[in-house]
C-alpha cells in the first residue's frame, strides 16, 4: 500500500510538472523520460562540492542529439538548489569525462564505450542514467525502461555509492534494485 502511494506521488509530480514538449516527431515515450530525467535530479543528492562549485546543474546526454533536443525543452528555465540548469549534448565520452555533469544521459551506442574508457569512472560524482536493457548489470546506476508500455526504474545501489551520490528512500522504494 505505501509503495502505491508514493508511486502515485511521483506520477502526480511527473504529470504535473510545467514542461511542454513540443518537438517535432518526439515520440510519447521520449517526452515521458525526458520529463523523468527532470523529476529524477528532485530524489537524488549530489556530494555539496559538485553543487557548490558550478554556476548551473548540468544534465548532459551523450550520444543521442535528437533526445537532447527534447531533454533541453523540458528542462528549460528549471533550477535545481538554486542552480539553473543546463543542458549539454556530448558527441563523445571524452568530452562527457572532461565535463562532468551532474547527471548523464547515456545513449545505447555509449554504454560500453562508458563504462570500459575510464575504470574509475563510478566514483565520478555524475550520475548515470540510461534507458538499455542490462544498463544496470554493466555498471549503470539507474534506468529507465519501457516494460509494458510503462517506464519501469530500476537502480543499482551498489554503482551510485562510490560516486557519493544518494538516491532518496522514496524513489529507491519505487525502483526495482538491481546490481
Amino acid at each position: 500500500m505505501r509503495r502505491l502511494l508514493l508511486f502515485s506521488s511521483f506520477l502526480v509530480m511527473l504529470l504535473h510538472t510545467s514542461v511542454s514538449l513540443n518537438v517535432h516527431g518526439a515520440t510519447e515515450e521520449e517526452h515521458v523520460k525526458a520529463v523523468f530525467l527532470y523529476n529524477l535530479i528532485h530524489f537524488v543528492s549530489w556530494p555539496q562540492e559538485t553543487m557548490n562549485n558550478r554556476n548551473t546543474f548540468t544534465i548532459g546526454v551523450l550520444g543521442d542529439v535528437y533526445f537532447s533536443e527534447i531533454v533541453e525543452e523540458a528542462v528549460k528555465g528549471e533550477k535545481k538548489g538554486g542552480l539553473p540548469i543546463q543542458m549539454v549534448y556530448f558527441e563523445d565520452v571524452e568530452s562527457a569525462l572532461r565535463m562532468q555533469p551532474h547527471l548523464l544521459f547515456i545513449s545505447e551506442n555509449y554504454v560500453l564505450q562508458w563504462f570500459t574508457s575510464n575504470p574509475g569512472v563510478n566514483s565520478l560524482p555524475i550520475l548515470t542514467v540510461g534507458d538499455s536493457k542490462q544498463f544496470c548489470q554493466q555498471g549503470g546506476m539507474v534506468n529507465l525502461l519501457n516494460i509494458h508500455n510503462r517506464i519501469q526504474i530500476e537502480i543499482n545501489p551498489d554503482a551510485v555509492e562510490p560516486a557519493g551520490i544518494s538516491i532518496s528512500s522514496k524513489l529507491l522504494s519505487l525502483a526495482k534494485l538491481v546490481k
